[in-house]
């Protein structure tokens, strides 16, 4: 009694990390969440979050920015279709929610053959033909558009092979790119003309997981294609165009032959897809860009590859 000095035998034996403390008006359900969500990803353990929480995928500063139109996680399950131990279906996130499927059994891929930070990634072979189908009614409009791929590829960098991609084997206006060929990896959105980034030498250790960045401002007339945050390559651009839609489908994997009628032979994808982010509407902001990079690099693992300047380098975003 009296409070002084602690009872014997109620000691701690353990460690602190942070303690914060509100008063005054109710604490709200959505607050509170919020609060847990910034904890659970300060000190890493999101993953023992529920799994209806809204932070448990996404730290709260990432999922308070709008626009997202796509999002596929291959860590959260309830997204994904097994059939015969094979992806039959990858579902989006997003308020699109768009289905990636895969008809044919022998071109699944595979999900949890291998794990990056103890998630579950897919894994897709060349020699196989494996990819997944997405629908072709995603069009960009006349807005915004910036693209967030977490993968590796297990191909040598000389060999071609297609990540994701919207868009046939020719050029034309609207495409979307992000696939390795030649030793670079080419990143890109089409503009009239036949405009677009210049592809940048793939230098990463093969199997090295990495963060493939596309950027498109319409605002600021800019394209920025980067990795793991680092800026490899940009163009000025002035277009106008309302993009809308057309017949070419969204690939995982792959990338659609000349003639539209289905995956190109040779640009199949070796290696593993972990998660894929795209936004439209509202330009992509320099803080944003680096919100969503952070949260990406932080739940796989990659975060000592972002820039020694990255406000995410050392902490994950809150």
């Amino acid at each position: 009694g009296g409070g002084n000095p602690p009872r014997e035998g109620y000691y701690l034996s353990g460690n602190i990390a942070e303690i914060v403390a509100y008063k005054g008006l109710d604490l709200t359900s959505t607050n509170r969440q919020r609060i847990e969500g910034y904890l659970a990803w300060k000190w890493g353990i999101a993953n023992l979050l529920p799994a209806t929480h809204p932070n448990r995928y996404m730290s709260p500063s990432v999922v308070a920015i709008t626009g997202c139109c796509l999002w596929l996680d291959s860590s959260d399950a309830a997204t994904i279709s097994i059939t015969s131990s094979r992806v039959s279906q990858w579902r989006d996130k997003s308020s699109s929610a768009f289905a990636f499927n895969q008809t044919t059994s022998t071109r699944r891929p595979v999900n949890n053959t291998n794990t990056q930070n103890g998630l579950k990634t897919i894994t897709f072979t060349a020699e196989s033909l494996h990819h997944l189908i997405g629908p072709a009614n995603f069009s960009i409009g006349t807005s915004s558009y910036s693209l967030f791929v977490v993968c590796n590829v297990t191909l040598n960098s000389g060999d071609t092979c297609g990540i994701f991609n919207k868009s046939k084997l020719a050029a034309q206006e609207g495409r979307i790119l992000m696939l390795q060929a030649s030793g670079y990896f080419t990143i890109q959105y089409t503009h009239p003309g036949d405009v677009f980034l210049q592809s940048y030498e793939n230098v990463y250790t093969l199997g090295n997981y990495r963060i493939l960045e596309l950027i498109v401002n319409r605002t600021e007339g800019k394209d920025y294609a980067y990795q793991n945050g680092f800026l490899m390559s940009s163009l000025t651009i002035a277009d106008a165009t309302n993009y809308g839609n057309n017949t070419n489908v969204m690939l995982i994997g792959a990338y659609n032959n000349g003639a539209g009628t289905g995956p190109e032979l040779g640009y199949y994808l070796s290696g593993n897809v972990a998660e894929i982010l795209a936004y439209k509407g509202s330009d992509m902001t320099t803080t944003n860009r680096q919100r969503i990079e952070g949260y990406l690099a932080w739940k796989w693992g990659i975060q000592t590859y972002l820039p020694n300047e990255h406000p995410n380098r050392n902490n994950p975003p809150n």
